[in-house]
């Protein structure tokens, strides 16, 4: 029987972690509403992993799971953070054309007097 339990345990850190797995993939698609809707499949799912006792000699392989989870979502706001720079960057450089541009049409208006 215990066999069954520890397969049934690591059939379900799989698929916690699958699903972890799936949000990096879309954040990297930037597929902003599935990372929403993966994310919470993934809290409803750990809540409910973690809604019951987990057998002592289980815990190695929950804590190995948890971990991976963390490096994961660790990567993932690595990634974010890099993106939001580089989109503030962006940002920067066209309000900053802008600018030039509004100028150099102020400029061209200027007619002599």
């Amino acid at each position: 029987m215990f066999n069954i339990m520890t397969a049934n345990l690591e059939s379900e850190i799989e698929i916690l972690i699958e699903h972890s797995n799936d949000i990096a993939e879309q954040v990297r698609l930037q597929n902003w509403d599935q990372v929403n809707n993966l994310t919470l499949e993934r809290q409803v799912a750990l809540e409910a992993f973690f809604s019951h006792p987990i057998d002592p000699k289980g815990a190695k392989p929950v804590a190995i799971m948890i971990q991976e989870i963390l490096r994961i979502d660790n990567q993932l706001i690595e990634f974010i953070e890099t993106e939001k720079k580089n989109t503030f960057s962006i940002f920067a450089d066209l309000k900053s054309n802008s600018k030039a541009q509004k100028t150099y049409q102020n400029i061209a208006a200027i007619r002599p007097c």
